[in-house]
């Protein structure tokens, strides 16, 4: 969570994320807003931000978040 917090400040995160859909990704990740996101009918702790494989805006839920490191 240290590093989720510092990666707001800092221009990218890398993490490995699971999709739900049994996929294992790594992603780099410039976050802009980490807090409560809606899901479905559910909310759920979540960063969001620009996601560089998809070469978009994403929103990530923190509880499938396996890894995270900030990006120098």
């Amino acid at each position: 969570m240290r590093a989720l917090k510092c990666g707001v400040l800092e221009p990218r995160i890398s993490i490995k994320y699971y999709s739900g859909k049994d996929e294992v990704t790594t992603r780099v990740v410039q976050p802009e807003d980490v807090g409560l996101f809606r899901f479905g009918k559910q909310n759920f702790l979540a960063v969001k931000g620009y996601c560089y494989l998809r070469n978009e805006e994403r929103t990530f839920r923190i509880d499938r978040i396996l890894e995270i490191e900030i990006v120098e």
